[in-house]
């Protein structure tokens, strides 16, 4: 079988609409190509489904949920779907291009800061909450799927999002195809499990919780505000509530947990007294002498300050005595008087 960098050469042209640019990133699935949008002279990204697996029923269904799920969806935190449609023998979906780092390759620099971490939860929510109210549910909420475009958070791979109906609570039925385990709810691997809006929520609080604490919960959990200090305790049972088991105990929407995790995070004022990871970011004070208050060991013998002195007085008169003397004989040598 030929090469999917041989089968579309750049510079070919899909419907008169779109020109296709280098092959950018060639995965189990799909392959994406850079484009330009012929009439607008946009930069987009056009990714083909794999011939060998266009026999493969679940694949392609999958292929074309995530071309209808963006089709449904307008937002500036949702890479944007241009178009979708068959070509040489393959499903394409246009999207716009993005670049920029993933927040994989963001957590990699280290620990965001509050401010940022918080930008980017609120963000992220405001996204999920779009594709909700378009019946759309992500199902693979990672960092892996995120890109930060600048200042901007963008919400990336709808491969296995579940397209249903608008605004549904109740949910939808999985088609056996769950996410990325760690970020991943209960629900989506139970078997007849239905998936809806708080199962993304789930997601996004494993991610909230890794960001603030540079680690998932289970690697060991640990209360978030015990591994940094700027996550007070009330942050704790928000965090907790976001990625509990049961989807109803959580939040009835990704922007009402943003907004309550921010809320808690704003309004910590540290103790008076630091936690240990504040003292570890604090510089050490300044060396100051240290004056005992304590009184004398009673077995210990206190010099005389008299005798101690004695010495030096008897030592110095006899100095003095001796120049006195070497002053008076070389008033009477050859040079004298």
């Amino acid at each position: 079988m030929a090469q999917e960098s041989e089968t579309f050469p750049r510079g070919l042209i899909i419907h008169e609409r779109f020109r296709l640019g280098a092959l950018r990133a060639r995965g189990g699935m799909a392959s994406i190509y850079e484009g330009t949008e012929i009439a607008t002279d946009r930069h987009v990204a056009i990714k083909f489904l794999k011939r060998e697996l266009l026999k493969n029923k679940d694949m392609v269904a999958m292929f074309r949920a995530e071309a209808e799920a963006l089709e449904k969806l307008d937002h500036p935190n949702i890479i944007r779907g241009l178009g979708s449609g068959m070509f040489g023998g393959s499903h394409y979906i246009v999207m716009e291009f993005v670049s920029g780092p993933t927040l994989r390759e963001r957590l990699k620099w280290g620990r965001p800061e509050r401010d940022e971490a918080l930008s980017i939860l609120r963000q992220a929510a405001a996204g999920l909450d779009h594709a909700h109210s378009r019946g759309v549910i992500h199902r693979d909420i990672k960092p892996d799927n995120f890109i930060l475009d600048k200042n901007v958070v963008r919400i990336a791979d709808f491969g296995i999002a579940q397209v249903g109906k608008r605004d549904s609570e109740s949910g939808t039925e999985t088609s056996g195809v769950g996410g990325t385990v760690i970020y991943s709810a209960p629900e989506q691997f139970t078997e007849g499990g239905r998936v809806n809006p708080a199962t993304d929520v789930y997601s996004l609080g494993i991610l909230a919780y890794e960001m603030f604490t540079g680690q998932t919960p289970f690697t060991g959990y640990k209360p978030a505000s015990t591994l940094n200090h700027q996550v007070p305790r009330a942050a704790d049972a928000i965090l907790e509530r976001a990625f509990h088991e049961t989807p109803e105990e959580r939040f009835s929407s990704a922007s009402a947990f943003a907004q309550a995790l921010e809320a808690a995070i704003r309004a910590f004022a540290p103790d008076s007294t630091p936690s240990r990871s504040l003292e570890l970011l604090t510089p050490p004070e300044p060396i100051k002498a240290v004056v005992s208050d304590r009184p004398p060991s009673p077995n210990r013998t206190e010099p005389d300050p008299r005798s101690t002195g004695a010495p030096w007085v008897l030592l110095i008169v006899v100095l003095l005595a001796l120049a006195a003397t070497v002053a008076w004989l070389a008033g009477i040598g050859p040079f004298g008087r």
